[in-house]
């Protein structure tokens, strides 16, 4: 199987009041030359598209066919926290 559309560079997800954005790509997709869809997983294994993230991880997709052969596609994802530390005084 090949994967289509893996992303090639890290995915960054704002991190917005300590709350994670979802992701916005596209999942990738597998096929394979026999004609068959092949099997995904993902890693971690209770990893489901689409996702919010809390910190910094990398999804590996792996597709395998009927066969056996497998593909991977790991995705980096990187939390960006753009919210500006807040100060009590006392």
């Amino acid at each position: 199987p090949i994967f289509n559309n893996c992303p090639n560079e890290p995915v960054h997800v704002i991190l917005n009041s300590f709350i994670a954005n979802p992701w916005n790509i596209t999942k990738p997709t597998a096929t394979d030359n026999s004609g068959q869809e092949p099997t995904i997983y993902f890693t971690p294994t209770d990893f489901e598209w689409p996702s919010s993230f809390q910190q910094v991880q990398t999804v590996k997709m792996t597709a395998e066919d009927a066969s056996g052969n497998k593909a991977v596609c790991n995705i980096a994802v990187n939390i960006m926290d753009e919210d500006p530390p807040k100060l009590e005084c006392p």
